[in-house]
């Protein structure tokens, strides 16, 4: 028999600065960068511990599971959700899947304040380079100072930005205590934004962001699974 969800879909994600929650129908990923959406939260009757929570996905790369979202117990099958592929699910435990951030956690994550330790102290990355006789030379970054102060999102110099992979799932908003109070000025300069591969889930997700960014004149969804835009306006 199917198994009955033991969990709703939570649409605000964390929206609002919480953390977001697993969930069914939210978007995730793991380790290696796989992205996937959540069918099914709860105990797993193949489990060794019957009572731990197990996280279905069905995962975007038809490869990547192991079963169709059922599992056989005594030469039964037990399902608790249903691929479209024959191995497009996996059980996953919930610390292994990672559920993304906010559009305005990404934008501060990438363009980091003037205050913010430097990746290449003294002009030098910690990494070094082979050369072709088998010798090494560490790796030069000059200027990190003059390319920062030119990327200051509360100063609004960032108006094109490509957060591709970056595990955005909506547009967010600041917990208080993350100093982010300027983010209203970055968003408002953005002109163009590429947000290709990320964890958004739905349309409205998407309408949140348009309407936040006023001069936006172009956004990149792709690779998002939004499913089929119902009852949604663009304000333009």
């Amino acid at each position: 028999p199917a198994a009955t969800m033991s969990a709703a879909v939570n649409n605000n994600c964390g929206d609002n600065g919480t953390a977001p929650t697993v969930a069914v129908g939210v978007r995730v990923r793991d380790e290696n960068e796989c992205r996937g959406t959540v069918r099914y939260v709860g105990p797993v009757a193949t489990s060794k511990d019957k009572e731990a929570t197990w996280v279905g996905v069905e995962w975007d790369d038809a490869l990547r599971g192991k079963h169709d979202g059922s599992v056989v117990e005594d030469g039964a099958v037990r399902r608790y959700f249903r691929t479209a592929e024959p191995k497009g699910g996996s059980f996953v435990k919930p610390q292994k899947l990672d559920l993304g951030v906010s559009l305005v956690e990404a934008l501060r994550s990438r363009y980091v304040t003037m205050g913010a330790p430097l990746l290449a102290p003294n002009d030098r990355f910690e990494h070094f380079a082979n050369t072709k006789r088998g010798a090494t030379k560490p790796i030069e970054f000059k200027g990190e100072l003059r390319v920062r102060e030119q990327q200051q999102l509360d100063d609004g110099h960032v108006a094109v930005c490509s957060l591709r992979f970056a595990g955005v799932r909506a547009l967010g908003g600041p917990p208080p205590s993350a100093g982010l109070g300027a983010s209203a000025v970055a968003l408002g300069r953005l002109e163009k934004l590429d947000l290709q591969c990320n964890l958004l889930a739905s349309w409205t997700a998407v309408t949140d962001i348009v309407d936040a960014l006023p001069n936006l004149t172009a956004l990149d969804v792709s690779g998002n699974d939004l499913g089929r835009p119902t009852g949604v306006v663009l304000k333009t």
